[in-house]
């Protein structure tokens, strides 16, 4: 009938495998490729998708978003709208957004459960150019934020986390990031 059923090429969760989103009847509604993140990430419509959960009865539950850009400008929104440089300000804004149960991007990763290594180097990156430059308020903002997330979720920034504030500082507009 009117269902979707996923179908996976080979069985395989290789990078790169093809995943169909189908008509149970069979007919091909989209078609999706295992990304090295772990996404499956659309062939036609530049969508990514995440499993959200599943059981027998009724399935799975899929999270469907735009692949490109997303996380890192999504961080840098978060950190615009943090709009002050006081860090008790800052800090409470993390807070008051999590008690909201408002989605902080840039943490968590389904591949690195502890500190994710790119992370770190971004970070001192980012260090770095808030010593060296007059943006260094993105650096200060992003370092509050990952303190409040890891002490109230205990959840460790990712690779887009710092790469937002990085980004800002070498002057790249944040509608020019893009996913690397």
């Amino acid at each position: 009938a009117g269902g979707k059923c996923m179908d996976v090429a080979n069985a395989s969760t290789a990078d790169g495998t093809p995943v169909q989103l189908v008509c149970c009847n069979g007919n091909q509604a989209q078609q999706f490729v295992l990304s090295a993140a772990g996404d499956l990430v659309s062939v036609l419509a530049n969508k990514c998708v995440d499993i959200a959960g599943w059981d027998q009865s009724s399935g799975a539950k899929l999270l469907i978003w735009p692949c490109h850009g997303g996380a890192n400008q999504k961080v840098m929104e978060t950190l615009e709208k943090i709009d002050s440089d006081d860090p008790e300000v800052a800090a409470q804004w993390v807070r008051d957004a999590l008690g909201r149960k408002e989605r902080i991007m840039g943490f968590g990763h389904r591949v690195y459960k502890t500190y994710d290594p790119r992370a770190k180097v971004l970070k001192e990156l980012a260090a770095q150019l808030a010593e060296t430059t007059d943006e260094g308020r993105w650096f200060r903002r992003s370092d509050i934020v990952e303190k409040i997330v890891f002490k109230e979720k205990g959840l460790y920034p990712n690779v887009y986390f710092y790469a937002a504030s990085v980004y800002r500082m070498l002057g790249i507009p944040t509608e020019l990031f893009t996913q690397f």
